[in-house]
């Protein structure tokens, strides 16, 4: 029986959403990138001393999400943040829902919606997720949400890339035949992240040429104007901030950027695997599945372009055109993909009861493994072993101390480099050296780690002599001069794992835990 409008179900609409929400499930805080991207706002919420911090004090790159950050940190704590990453969730989902609902083929029942829902939910669900780890040791499910070169829009936890959620939001507005509101929505995405002025800007671009094409010119020039407004001011302050110091400044920094902190994200040779041919494979057949839409011109038209940009790249093989990510519109490609597709699957149903209740048990049996896997802290893992260090610090730090922590550049080999290893449990059969979340659980600055990093060109290169430099110091610490030179970069307290202890006259230990000590430079 087809039903009434689906604008009529939004009860059932926002449930749904809820569940792929908690189904999808969250990281902890302090997770991954999240070490980066949210320490200006946490650092501007007054957290403890990370307004002291070297890094905290470089030029943000997300401005608008680190304001966003500091606000909803100061009034909510970490709750809110976490609300605001469930919130893209479910805004994620009912995009995707919207988009499939205009797509030839979909019935309009709820059979279809449940079973739609059902199968999506169960793609990006932690729990197939954990199951297929444990089965294979590979999360494939991820590739099936994930663009390519190891680039995403949901991710585990809430950092500026979640904001692409909203150009999926825009594609789906512009398929329901509202081309300005579509933009402007896109648009709004550069201004949280401008790493997706190619995407959103292709896809603006490309509403506006198809609309002109159908004799909607005042519409396209509109949704062209407001879509302009929104991004401006991130554009005038990233060209104002991070414009190039001096041609050979900016090309040393850009390929420090490529080449040593995210060649993962960067070289093509490094991600251009068989993963990503079958990822491409599985656009062309998505993009197959909507040729009689409204948008696949649109859709088309932005996977060319993506094409040819990465074409010129590997040509060139130019570190400032890499850092614009040319491929980045597959993040948006597969996951619209991937719903055409699942929707072609669900519409195979003829509206029988028992595919609703089977759909319906579905998400209720995902919504549950996801809660009790993060209950469970299945996933997500960070070593738990560090909390004391952290603890220690936040409890006995003066206000004025630098922390130097082990940190080295890794070596680049080849393949893809970086996988999905949120549900992949990892081995901890060596003493790490990572500390990732020093800064921000321990609420202390630091001289440097490799995580973490500055866009500004000069400031890369900083980070890039600061990095040598802490390389050298753990080398050698018997080295002459080594102690004039803590000084001198201001470092009160250094730490190493406990496995590898210094002894020299200029360091006195003052605290040891299973894993780390932490000395006083005298």
């Amino acid at each position: 029986m087809t039903e009434s409008h689906p604008s009529h179900h939004t009860l059932e609409a926002i449930l749904l959403a809820t569940l792929f929400a908690v189904a999808h499930t969250q990281a902890p805080l302090f997770f991954s990138n999240q070490n980066q991207y949210l320490l200006h706002g946490l650092s501007a919420a007054g957290v403890g001393e990370l307004n002291h911090d070297w890094l905290a004090n470089t030029a943000d790159p997300t401005p608008a999400f680190s304001w966003l950050v500091a606000n909803i940190y100061t009034v909510s704590g970490a709750v809110g943040l976490h609300a605001i990453f469930f919130l893209l969730l479910m805004v994620y989902f009912l995009s995707i829902r919207s988009f499939v609902q205009t797509l030839p083929g979909s019935p309009q029942t709820r059979s279809f919606r449940v079973a739609f829902a059902a199968i999506f939910t169960a793609l990006h669900s932690a729990l197939l997720r954990v199951v297929c780890v444990m089965a294979c040791d590979v999360d494939y499910p991820w590739f099936f949400q994930s663009g390519l070169a190891g680039q995403y829009l949901l991710g585990p936890g809430l950092q500026p890339s979640c904001f692409g959620v909203l150009i999926v939001t825009g594609l789906a507005l512009v398929a329901h035949g509202r081309p300005i509101l579509g933009c402007a929505t896109a648009a709004f995405s550069v201004a949280m992240h401008m790493t997706y002025a190619l995407p959103a800007g292709s896809f603006v671009l490309f509403v506006m040429i198809f609309s002109i094409r159908q004799k909607q010119t005042r519409s396209a020039i509109t949704a062209g104007v407001v879509s302009l407004l929104i991004v401006m001011p991130n554009f005038l302050y990233t060209w104002k901030t991070f414009s190039p110091t001096d041609p050979g400044t900016f090309q040393e920094a850009t390929s420090i950027l490529a080449t040593i902190r995210i060649p993962h994200h960067c070289v093509v040779s490094r991600w251009l695997d068989a993963i990503a041919g079958l990822q491409i494979l599985w656009i062309a057949f998505g993009l197959y599945q909507m040729r009689a839409t409204k948008v696949f011109p649109i859709l088309i038209a932005m996977t060319g372009l993506g094409v040819m940009l990465t074409l010129i790249q590997v040509v060139t093989a130019d570190s400032t055109f890499a850092l614009a990510f040319p491929w980045r519109v597959s993040v948006v490609l597969i996951p619209v993909c991937t719903a055409a597709v699942m929707a072609k699957l669900a519409a195979l149903d003829r509206d029988r009861p028992a595919v609703t209740w089977l759909g319906a048990i579905s998400l209720l049996l995902l919504a549950t493994g996801g809660s009790i896997l993060m209950l469970e802290r299945r996933g997500y893992a960070m070593d738990d072993r560090e909390l004391p260090l952290y603890q220690k610090i936040r409890e006995k730090s003066q206000p004025d101390d630098l922390y130097l922590i082990p940190s080295r550049i890794p070596q680049v080999g080849k393949g893809r480099g970086v996988k999905s290893a949120t549900f992949v449990t990892p081995k901890w059969n060596q003493i790490p050296a990572n500390l990732q979340r020093f800064r921000l659980l321990g609420e202390h600055p630091i001289y440097v780690d490799f995580k973490s990093v500055p866009y500004r060109d000069i400031e890369v290169i900083e980070w890039h002599r600061r990095m040598k430099q802490c390389e050298n110091w753990y080398d050698d610490w018997k080295r002459p001069g080594v102690r004039e030179e803590l000084k001198q970069a201001g470092i009160t307290k250094v730490v190493t794992t406990a496995n590898r202890p210094i002894y020299v006259p200029f360091l006195e230990q003052i605290h040891a835990d299973e894993l780390y000590l932490i000395y006083r430079v005298r």
